[in-house]
């Protein structure tokens, strides 16, 4: 008794496609290649491995890149808020002296931009200049009226002089370093390659900061103070003339000293330490009763 081949069983030479290579059928019978399925599954797995190996090279990226931004930005602008709640400006609630000091000084700058715009030429070459170097040292004089302004023209709560002369320059130090270095931090601080120069930044932030709370200082005995001791009034007048023209001199020791960056932040720092010791003590010298 014979036994009928079954029609819809395909011979063994078809199931390998004729070539000895094993085939699988779909629903319909239609042939797949299992290798032809083997490399597009590799495939699909080399793409999804990439993606993930660039999402993550991605977030790394901005993490890092957010992450010097955020160091730099506390380097520069934390120790005004570490200022104004570690001493007893909080307390007496300065913080109205000190936006308004901040509003002063931007108008000042603005007063200062023009005045750089319409006296100084631009000079495309880093030779120092002495005339323009003069010149600019004499607009830059313009902060000096201005934190006469602050201190001595607008009307604050009643405080103290001590606390007044802190809270003007810690407001007129925290503009500055918005105005100065706040775009340059977001703009460069992201960047893929890492600098120093960002870091050398935030540490002259914080040089500008006890200068201008120095100056503010010094300003306090020269404009408010009246009954000051006379051997000390040419002390405080040559420290407030040395801060006043600091970057006239900064900008000497990088023209024709050749001093670098580093180098010059250094000197700021230190400078900035001697000046503030130097204004602390005229300050509690002017305040002593006089026999």
């Amino acid at each position: 008794m014979s036994v009928k081949p079954n029609k819809t069983e395909l011979p063994e030479e078809k199931l390998r496609g004729g070539s000895g290579r094993e085939t699988h059928h779909d629903g319909e019978g239609r042939p797949i290649d299992r290798e032809y399925g083997s490399a597009a599954k590799e495939k699909l797995q080399q793409y999804t491995k990439t993606f993930f190996l660039s999402f993550v090279f991605l977030c790394v990226w901005w993490t890092m890149t957010l992450f010097h931004f955020f160091n730099c930005a506390i380097l520069t602008f934390g120790p005004h808020a570490v200022y104004y709640s570690a001493t007893p400006l909080s307390e007496y609630d300065t913080l109205g002296t000190s936006v308004k000091a901040a509003l002063v000084y931007l108008a000042t700058a603005l007063v200062k931009l023009i005045c750089l715009a319409t006296f100084l030429q631009v000079s495309e070459t880093q030779v120092f200049d002495p005339y323009q170097e003069a010149l600019k040292a004499m607009i830059g004089f313009i902060d000096v009226a201005g934190l006469y302004f602050a201190l001595a023209q607008l009307t604050h709560r009643n405080i103290s002089q001590n606390h007044k002369f802190q809270a003007v320059g810690l407001g007129w130090a925290f503009a500055d370093a918005v105005l100065h270095r706040l775009a340059p931090l977001w703009v460069g601080a992201r960047g893929l390659e890492f600098t120093w120069d960002y870091v050398l930044q935030g540490l002259e932030a914080n040089a500008n900061l006890v200068f201008t709370i120095s100056l503010a200082a010094l300003g306090s005995l020269m404009w408010l103070r009246k009954n000051k001791p006379k051997t000390m009034i040419p002390i405080i007048y040559t420290c407030a003339l040395i801060i006043a023209t600091m970057p006239s001199i900064t900008s000497y020791l990088k023209r024709i000293m050749r001093w670098h960056f580093p180098k010059i932040v250094g000197f700021e720092m230190l400078t900035s330490l001697v000046m503030a010791f130097i204004s602390c003590q005229l300050f509690i010298l002017c305040q002593r009763p006089s026999l």
